[in-house]
C-alpha cells in the first residue's frame, strides 16, 4: 500500500523540520479515511529544507529566516526517508543524549556539594569531605 524508501546521507546534516499536522499539510481523499495513518504521520517530522554544510545553513538563516513559521525546528538529521509521498527525518540524538548526560552529572555534583553533612564539615574543618 505505502512504500517507504530510506535515503542514506554520508554525514550528519542540519535540516529544517516541522511536526506533520493534518490541518496544516492536508491529506489525499484516500488517506483521510485511514485514521491509523494520520495518527502515525502526526508523530513524524516533515522535512522542509536540508543543509549539507554550515555555510548553507548560515546563508539560509541570514536571508530567509524571517519567513519561517514558529513551529519549524532545526535538528540534526541522520537519514531521511520517503513515506506516503512525503519526506521525513530520522533524527540524530547525539547532542540531546550528551546534554542529558551533562545535566545529570552536574545535578548529582550539586547534590553532593549542597549536602548538609558536607557543608557542616567544611564549616568546622575548612576541608571538603570526599
Amino acid at each position: 500500500m505505502y512504500r517507504s524508501e530510506i535515503y542514506e546521507t554520508p554525514c550528519i546534516s542540519i535540516c529544517l523540520c516541522d511536526k506533520w499536522v493534518e490541518s496544516k499539510y492536508g491529506t489525499t481523499s484516500r488517506e483521510s479515511t485511514n485514521l491509523k495513518l494520520i495518527n502515525y504521520l502526526e508523530t513524524k517530522y516533515l522535512i522542509h529544507d536540508v543543509f549539507d554544510t554550515i555555510d548553507e545553513w548560515k546563508e539560509y538563516a541570514y536571508n530567509e529566516a524571517l519567513y519561517e513559521e514558529e513551529s519549524f525546528q532545526y535538528m540534526l538529521m541522520r537519514n531521511e526517508y520517503r513515506f506516503a509521498d512525503r519526506y521525513f527525518v530520522f533524527r540524530h540524538y547525539g547532542i540531546v543524549k550528551f546534554q542529558k548526560l551533562w545535566r545529570k552529572y552536574y545535578s548529582d555534583k550539586l547534590k553532593r556539594c549542597k549536602n548538609i553533612k558536607g557543608i557542616l564539615m567544611r564549616q568546622l574543618t575548612g576541608k571538603r569531605l570526599i
